[in-house]
């Protein structure tokens, strides 16, 4: 038991503790409203596009900064929303169809075939 009264008190473990408790309330607050809204595709593929953009960030610059990981994450969302967007203006396709074409491909799909986004570009266009 002190060993773990030694623990807290250290800071790096007390703002850890902090941040783990903000984090796991505002993560457990806002899936209530995601869910509700039913928008669990629409957070899932945007949350899936900031990594590779904060990837392509640091490939550029060379170096894993606050801001280029910010700036790579906004960009990444942002071509990702608006291209989904376009997407569904131009097509007859609608948002959630159009997100899933630009979502990451899934973890089981077979990467020695052609890509799954190439799959479900060739299968999303409509007939005219």
């Amino acid at each position: 038991m002190s060993e773990l009264l030694e623990i807290l008190d250290m800071p790096f473990f007390r703002r850890a503790l902090v941040a783990a408790a903000l984090i796991g309330f505002t993560n457990g607050f806002v899936s209530g409203f995601v869910l509700l809204r039913r928008s669990s595709l629409t957070l899932s593929a945007l949350s899936h596009t900031m990594l590779p953009g904060i990837v392509i960030v640091v490939l550029i610059t060379g170096s894993l900064t606050q801001a280029g990981a910010f700036m790579g994450a906004l960009l990444a969302s942002l071509f990702v929303g608006l291209g989904s967007i376009a997407i569904t203006r131009h097509t007859r396709l609608p948002q959630s169809t159009a997100l899933a074409i630009f979502r990451k491909p899934s973890s089981n799909s077979d990467s020695k075939s052609s890509p799954s986004r190439l799959k479900v570009l060739t299968v999303a266009k409509p007939e005219t």
